[in-house]
């Protein structure tokens, strides 16, 4: 079996998450990344999960020196424009095209090199629902 093939394996994966209940989950690898800031010195892992119903799972811990912070959510599949978000603890419902703004945005201010400055807004909404 080669690498790519196990990627595309269904697993059985635990999420363990500080801000919500662990997320078990059966399906496959299909997004991987590792980054790390230099600046902060925070190594970040990120990897997403996908299930025969389009349900996806999403995993990302972030550590720098003695501290590391874990989340997880799961991302239903679309129903009526509409995708249901949980991190396994609370639950919110966000429209398809307002997540796919908001993952523009994102992506715009990290390719300019402002991640944290044009996103703050950003991570402050999803923190007080604590995703």
């Amino acid at each position: 079996m080669t690498d790519t093939d196990q990627e595309r394996a269904v697993q059985n994966v635990t999420l363990l998450n500080d801000f919500g209940s662990q997320i078990s989950f059966t399906g496959r690898l299909v997004a991987e990344s590792s980054t790390f800031e230099e600046t902060t010195g925070v190594l970040t892992n990120e990897k997403v999960y996908e299930n025969e119903k389009g349900v996806l799972a999403y995993g990302v811990v972030a550590a720098a020196s003695e501290t590391r912070e874990r989340r997880a959510y799961l991302i239903g599949g679309e129903r009526d424009g509409v995708r249901v978000i949980s991190n396994g603890r609370l639950s919110i419902t966000a429209e398809t095209s307002e997540l796919l703004s908001l993952l523009a945005m994102a992506y715009a201010a990290q390719e300019e090199g402002h991640p944290e400055v044009e996103c703050g807004h950003i991570v402050k909404a999803l923190k007080a629902v604590n995703l």
